[in-house]
């Protein structure tokens, strides 16, 4: 089953870039404050938290079950986390409006880095899975991630050219560098888990069906000439997926689902459409 990572690792290099001083402190408790709310909402969705570790470095916790939840309650649960720190940073700056404290500014200041920061539309941050919940609602889930793959590459860019300028004005900020590698690394890895064809989507989507008794449908019309893969690559993960093969006259030759297409590519590889239909018709006919 696939799990959500909440790791905090990038957050701190946004603490580091802030300040080298005692506000590390403050921003590591803003993070376990921003990470427990992530939990806290994942509980309330009926996510398990099957693996938690808190310590001097941030929190690290693992829940299950995330791609079962519906889209709406996924945007509550990756934006829990940065309007927590908004939350706090506009607690912070009325207490410090109210005392005059220097530290109460400086937390609040924090907390709003790490509210702006998570929204960046670049993996493994929450602004990505958030786009990716919004692109997916116009097109097929494949390309809202291709989408956000792109974004994360174009900010991880801009940040290395910033930190090359930053060498320049002899005012070398080596975060952002190191946000820019955890950017590329976070993107690389997403590329590889979009390029297999999952079964757990399949076992995902039977769960969705029993706990809300529906789920939506994706019908697409594909050219018979097409090969399977290709038209696997069309699936969309959320919703249960029907194609209709057409041929040069658009007469439908074939209606197939999503898992009629998954059995025939294990069954007889990337063959095309065509040459399934005839597969398909010989084994009936026999």
């Amino acid at each position: 089953m696939k799990s959500y990572k909440l790791i905090v690792v990038e957050l701190m290099l946004l603490v580091l870039a802030i300040s080298f001083r005692s506000e590390i402190f403050i921003g590591i408790i803003s993070i376990i404050l921003h990470e427990f709310t992530h939990i806290f909402f994942g509980n309330r969705f009926g996510c398990k938290v099957y693996n938690l570790k808190v310590g001097i470095t941030g929190a690290n916790a693992e829940l299950s079950d995330i791609e079962e939840l519906s889209e709406n309650e996924k945007l509550i649960l990756y934006l829990s986390g940065p309007l927590m720190n908004l939350f706090l940073a506009f607690i912070l700056y009325i207490i410090f409006r109210l005392t005059n404290i220097y530290i109460f500014n400086m937390a609040c200041g924090i907390n709003l880095g790490l509210f702006a920061f998570n929204l960046f539309p670049a993996y493994p941050l929450d602004g990505s899975r958030v786009l990716e919940i919004i692109l997916s609602k116009y097109i097929v889930y494949k390309r809202s991630k291709k989408v956000v793959e792109i974004l994360s590459f174009f900010i991880a860019s801009i940040l290395i050219v910033m930190f090359f300028v930053s060498i320049l004005l002899h005012k070398v900020n080596i975060s952002l560098i190191l946000i820019s590698g955890l950017i590329i690394y976070s993107t690389v890895l997403e590329k590889k888990v979009t390029m297999y064809i999952v079964m757990g989507d399949m076992i995902r989507k039977r769960r969705r069906l029993k706990k809300y008794d529906f789920i939506e449908n994706r019908t697409v019309s594909v050219y018979y000439k097409n090969e399977l893969l290709n038209v696997m690559r069309l699936v969309d993960k959320s919703k249960f997926n029907v194609f209709y093969i057409l041929d040069d006259e658009l007469k439908v030759l074939k209606v197939i689902s999503e898992n009629e297409l998954l059995e025939a590519l294990k069954n007889y590889g990337n063959i095309n459409l065509e040459e399934y239909i005839n597969i398909y018709n010989e084994n009936n006919i026999n």
